[in-house]
């Protein structure tokens, strides 16, 4: 039981780690968007 609840933790990092990165992302674009429409 104990190995199923570390395997969902795990998965769980790694897919906060991969919103963070793609919400970074997402803000990078926006802000080079936005500089080039102005």
């Amino acid at each position: 039981m104990g190995e199923v609840l570390h395997r969902i933790e795990e998965a769980r990092d790694a897919l906060n780690v991969s919103s963070e990165t793609y919400l970074k992302k997402l803000d990078e674009f926006r802000k080079t968007t936005i500089g080039k429409a102005k």
